[in-house]
């Protein structure tokens, strides 16, 4: 009796290859990439973007470089994460989960991670770390050491080193300094800045050019805008508002004490 053997097909474990088309940014030389066999929105042939090498972006899950981004320099994208348009993750920078960049966006450093559902849009540099359900776009700007998670959005023309979670927002040209925390649905915005160390929570709202020293908390429904100048170690809540150019020394809880400059 004759044995029958059938040839079974062999299929590529990978799913793309390098093409020979390809640039130079800031003296590397970045490869186009073609996809090898369908996958999510993907289908075999189809062009994506440009990698340096193929330590990029995994051949596993539906992680793909599209339009003319790219990734380079030790990076990497893997699992689901995709990156689109003009934007660039490098320099030891890592996106993952269900992560999306779009737009001219960078992400570079080794400190930077983008994962599970972030979004990033648009001009922003990313060299902190974004993940949950967070979004930064616009010229918004993460420094490494920075976190932004949760459902935070940092937008305009922000600049956050440090801790931004819940639902809070930060936007305008606000700052928040290293260590500085703004959590749960607060809102630091226009040209406020919280300083190192600082809180912001709760409902409380920071805005204008107001200035909140290291290690204070502004927090319950508290308003802090106009020209405040917050000392260190001050705790401003309750239902309390403060627009007044004279420096606060002392905690201040209450409509019953707040401050306003004269009309």
């Amino acid at each position: 009796m004759k044995s029958t053997v059938k040839n079974t097909p062999v299929i590529s474990a990978k799913k793309y290859e390098l093409t020979t088309e390809n640039f130079t940014f800031e003296g590397i030389t970045l490869h186009r990439i073609r996809a090898l066999r369908d996958f999510d929105d993907v289908k075999a042939g189809d062009l994506g973007g440009f990698i340096e090498n193929e330590e990029n972006l995994s051949h596993d899950g539906n992680c793909w470089v599209y339009d003319n981004a790219a990734v380079f320099l030790n990076a990497k994208l893997y699992e689901n994460a995709k990156i689109y348009q003009e934007s660039k993750v490098f320099r030891q920078a890592k996106v993952y989960g269900n992560a999306t960049i779009n737009g001219k966006a960078w992400v570079f450093g080794n400190d930077a991670c983008i994962y599970e559902n972030a979004k990033i849009y648009d001009d922003t540099k990313i060299a902190g770390q974004v993940f949950g359900n967070a979004v930064v776009c616009n010229k918004a700007i993460i420094t490494d050491g920075a976190k932004i998670y949760d459902n935070a959005r940092v937008y305009d023309n922000a600049h956050v080193c440090g801790y931004v979670y819940g639902n809070a927002q930060i936007y305008g040209k606000s700052r928040i300094h290293v260590y500085a925390s703004v959590y749960d649905n607060a809102h630091v915005f226009c040209n406020a800045w919280i300083k190192d160390y600082a809180s912001v929570y709760g409902n409380a709202k920071v805005s204008g050019s107001a200035r909140v020293g290291c290690f204070s908390r502004i927090y319950d429904n508290a308003k802090v805008y106009g020209k405040s100048n917050i000392d260190h170690h001050v705790k401003i809540y309750g239902n309390a508002v403060v627009n007044s150019h004279i420096k606060i020394r002392d905690d201040i809880c209450g409509d019953d004490q707040s401050i306003k400059d004269a009309a």
